[in-house]
This record gives structure tokens, sequence and C-alpha cells, in this order.
């Protein structure tokens, strides 16, 4: 009961639909083109001439934030695109698409309503959460199972469990507390005890390989086993941390942090040395195995008029660059979403068995082998 308390005090301050992060600050504005005034042009139209005007001014808006703003480091994984054992996972606005990675062809399509998460559980089986239920999809995807919704907020991150694969677990970027949940009988996905994340500040978050969960709290690292044993170690001197990634290690994980470095660093029962730093400026998403670490960057050419791009690079465990390409930056939209509109298919993961790294999202998904940079699945 406390569980549904709790959420029902968040539901109230936020509603669980999707929803872009808040966009960077404005820069200084730029030259306008001669003859087009953009504060006249931006007020309502009132004729034909005017409504010209308008749309003009939304273009130059548009591609000026396109082409010049910053796009924040995505802090949780958007979680549309997933690997398994053996298959490649999408989440399109109306359906799961499950793929086999052996050849990349289709195994099944199962319609949603309103998709939000997809995750894998121990056991490689499928989860995917939607805006009213939540699949629970076997290797065999004919034996699928519809459970009871989990409510889901735009910074909410869905795991797995490592060890049980009837359990997963739900961290909200809004609350320092983890939710856990059972499948159950009937169909029902089962509230568990909450866990509180003292003194989290809502940055980084990730769940080991042996079960232990680790978030950031300030200038400090705590780790815990759920209902066991708790460790305070100090984080090294540095940007905030953004994203947290395992490696093929126990006692080792990533940091991605804020300044632009990716620091290996080694866990003990009263220190996090550090081992290694790599250079990463720029990097917008982010992903590990045991041995790649795949990063998406938008990056702008030389020269004051050089376009910009998404380029995806892929390092080895040692740092070194095994493959890069760059990627399309859509059309500028003219909307007032476009940090999503531009980011939205621009998710990145790596596959935990065989040597595959996807980009994609609902509307548009590529694969390559990320040893060679050949490309497997088109657009």
């Amino acid at each position: 009961m406390r569980a549904f308390a709790t959420l029902a005090v968040l539901l109230s301050l936020v509603g669980c639909d999707e929803r872009p992060p808040d966009p960077p600050a404005r820069p200084a504005e730029p030259a306008r083109p001669p003859g087009l005034d953009l504060d006249a042009a931006l007020a309502e139209p009132g004729d034909a001439a005017g409504f010209d005007a308008q749309s003009e001014a939304k273009r130059v808006v548009a591609e000026m934030r396109s082409a010049r703003l910053d796009v924040a480091p995505r802090r949780v994984p958007a979680q549309r695109i997933a690997f398994g054992k053996e298959r490649l996972l999408q989440l399109t606005e109306a359906e799961l698409v499950i793929r086999d990675t052996r050849d990349m062809k289709e195994v099944t399509r199962l319609p949603m309503t309103g998709p939000r998460r997809v995750a894998t559980l121990a056991d490689g089986s499928v989860l995917a959460a939607g805006a009213s239920d939540v699949w629970y999809v076997p290797r065999d995807p004919k034996k699928a199972e519809r459970y009871s919704r989990v409510p889901l907020f735009p910074d909410s991150l869905m795991l797995g469990d490592r060890r049980d694969k009837k359990k997963l677990w739900v961290h909200h970027g809004i609350d320092p507390t983890l939710y856990p949940y059972e499948l159950g009988a009937a169909g029902r996905l089962e509230s568990l005890d909450l866990v509180p994340l003292t003194g989290a500040d809502q940055k980084g978050f990730a769940m080991l390989k042996d079960g232990s969960c680790v978030y950031t709290a300030g200038d400090t690292l705590e780790r815990f086993f759920p209902g066991g044993k708790k460790w305070t170690l100090t984080l090294p001197a540095g940007g905030e941390v953004w994203r947290i990634l395992t490696t093929h290690r126990l006692d080792e994980l990533w940091l991605a942090r804020a300044d632009g470095k990716l620091v290996l660093a080694q866990l003990s029962d009263t220190t996090l040395t550090v081992r290694k730093t790599v250079d990463l400026p720029g990097t917008f998403d982010i992903a590990s195995n045991d041995s790649e670490i795949a990063l998406l960057r938008l990056e702008t050419g030389s020269g004051d008029g050089g376009s910009r791009s998404w380029k995806l690079v892929v390092l080895g465990a040692d740092g070194k660059e095994q493959m890069s390409t760059e990627l399309p930056l859509d059309a500028a939209p003219t909307t007032e979403d476009w940090v999503r509109e531009i980011t939205k298919n621009r998710g990145v993961v790596l596959s935990p068995s065989q040597s595959l790294v996807a980009v994609g999202g609902p509307s548009w998904l590529a694969v390559w082998r990320s040893k060679t940079g050949q490309r497997v699945l088109d657009p």
C-alpha cells in the first residue's frame, strides 16, 4: 500500500506521458536575414503576406536552434530499443517489433497502446511497458502474457533484475526511491517493498552484474544490495556524473561525466580507484557491454558554416576506436519540442553477446557490426 500511496503523489505532480527534456539556454541572437523582422513575423498573422513572413521566421529560428544550440547529454537511456539474447527489440509508436539478430528478420510484431520502455530479464525474455499494460514476451512470442501497467515518467528507468527472471525495478528521476515489482499470477504486476535511495542527487544510477545498485549522492557513490550490505565511496574529482555503465568485471564501472571524461573506476569496500580516463567530449548518449563502449555525439564540421551531424563511435575496452560512422541530422523542426524531434531516434545500445551496435528509436533503426562498421540493418 505504501508503494501505491507514493506513486499516487508522484502521479499528481507529473503525468506519465513522454515529454522532451528542457531545452538549453538560448544563445546570443545571430544577425537577422535582411528584410526579415522576426518579432513581427512571429506575431499573429493578419493576412497572406504576414503568414508567409511568420512561416519564414519559424524556419529561421528552427534552423538556428538545430545548427547552433547544444543538446544536453541523455541522463537515462531512452529504452525504445534494446538487445536481448539473439533478439533486437524496438518500440515504435504502436508496436513492439522483435528481430532475430542472426539475420535481422522480424520474429513478431505485438500491438501496444502508448509504448514507453523495453527491457530484458535475466533469462533473456522481454518486458515491454505501455500506457495501459506491460507485456512479458518469452523466447516463444506466442506465449506472451499481459500484465497490469507500471507508472512511468519521462526520466524513469526500467530494469530487469540481474538474477530473478520474474522481477523488475523502476527508478524514477523525480523520486529518490527504487520501486521493485514481480510478475505475479493472473496477470498482476505485484508491487514489493520500496527501497529508499538515501541522499540520492538523481544524477547517476545503475544496477551492477552482481545484483547490487549504485547511485550518486553529491561527491559520493552509494552502493548497496537490496536488503543487504551498503558502502559509501568517494567519487573522483571532476564533473558531475550523468551516466554509470558496467564492464566485464564485477568490481569495475564506467563513470560518464559532464566534463567530457569517461572514467574507469575499480570498487572496493572502502575506496573507488581510478584505473583509466578517456576523453569523450560532446557525448549525447552512451552504452557499454563486456568489451566495448558505444557513444553518440552531435558534431559540427569545421569552419563558420560547418554542417552538423550525429557521429557513432565504438571503442574497445582499452579506449581505442574500433569503428565510426556519421548519421544524418533530421530536418530542423518548427515546433517547440525540437529537442525531442532531433533526438527521439538517437538512442544507442550494444549487444551483450554479439558484436552489434544499434542506433534508433520509434521511427528509425540501424544496426552495424561493432568491430568492422559493416551495416547489417538499414533504416
